[in-house]
């Protein structure tokens, strides 16, 4: 591999814009191969269970508006003065 990047070294500028710009495009292009080829097994899944996946979708905002709810409970009991409520 050193012997590879020596060589590389000694070659002429436009030699390694193209080394560059064809390997830039031969990585780039294995990963749209596999990105396109895994998108028909990302979408039969959610085919399948829509309704199921909207139900758990819908979980987390629900917990973090209960988590809201109560630390402002929490602040407005601990804001109101203490007068107010008989202990």
């Amino acid at each position: 591999m050193t012997g590879f990047i020596k060589k590389l070294r000694e070659k002429p500028t436009s030699v390694k814009r193209r080394i560059l710009y064809i390997s830039t495009i031969v990585i780039t292009g294995s990963i749209l191969i596999l990105w396109f080829a895994s998108l028909p097994y990302r979408f039969s899944d959610r085919n399948q269970n829509r309704s199921s996946t909207l139900k758990d979708d819908a979980k987390p905002f629900v917990l973090l508006k209960n988590s809201l709810s109560d630390t402002f409970n929490s602040v407005s009991d601990d804001i109101v003065p203490r007068t107010q409520n008989p202990q």
